[in-house]
Formats: structure tokens, sequence, C-alpha cells
């Protein structure tokens, strides 16, 4: 890439990164495999850092310039100790990953009661454990 990108901001956790900032990202990845205009990047709680997944579905960290990459998880330390992923970040991220679900692509099995909650559940109808689920 040829400039700095600027770091992220609390308002962008959890969001796609712009089609734009991808496209530069990915000129800078090119060496890579596995990725294209439909690998998922999402802004995290670490300013500077971007989460992303595979087009099989491995994740990554990327620094926002993309020349920096590990597969590794973002954790939180809290008084010295590890206490998991950063659960803000994966609940902005999957709000924005379910918001932008086609409504026509979706098979409901509406509540015969009071509805409680929304499950969404992603399958594939190749796959044997899926055919198993439904």
């Amino acid at each position: 890439m040829t400039k700095t990108l600027p770091r992220s901001h609390k308002e962008q956790i959890g969001q796609p990164v712009s089609a734009a900032i991808k496209s530069a990202m990915l000129a800078n990845m090119s060496a890579l495999k596995n990725m294209s205009t439909k690998t998922p990047l999402f802004y995290t709680a670490v300013p500077g850092v971007i989460w992303g997944a595979t087009l099989e579905g491995v994740p990554f960290l990327l620094s926002n310039d993309a020349q920096y990459i590990t597969d590794g998880e973002i954790s939180v330390i809290e008084n010295g100790q590890f206490v998991g992923l950063d659960t803000e970040f994966e609940q902005r991220k999957n709000q924005s990953v379910l918001a932008s679900l086609d409504d026509k692509q979706l098979i409901r099995y509406p509540a015969t009661s009071t509805e409680k909650a929304v499950i969404y559940v992603a399958d594939d109808v190749n796959c044997p454990y899926c055919r198993r689920l439904h």
C-alpha cells in the first residue's frame, strides 16, 4: 500500500472494512491464496488490527496496512489473566453479518408459541451433518 490507512476507532468495532480499504489491503496481499473481495474483513477493538477469514473460514488478524498477519485470536487480559475473546467485537461482527443477510434466502421456522429468541443456523446442503440437522 502506498499510504498509511487511518487507525480504527471505537465506533468501527465489529463493522466491515469499506470496499475501498479492502481493495487496497487485498492488493497488498496478492501473494496470499484464498483471498478475494469475498474475504470478510472487520475492524476489531484493537486500533490498527483487522479480523478476517480465508475463503475456507480460517480466521486471521491483519494489520490495517496489510503488512502483518497472524492466525491467532484477540484475547482480553484483565488483572494479569486471559479472560477470553473480545466479546464486544464478536457481538458487533455477528450483528453486522446477520444484518447483511438477504431475507429472501432465509428459511424461517416461526415459533408455535410466544417467540423468545431468534436462532440463525448456517448450513451446507452438501454436508451430511447439516442434512442430519434438518
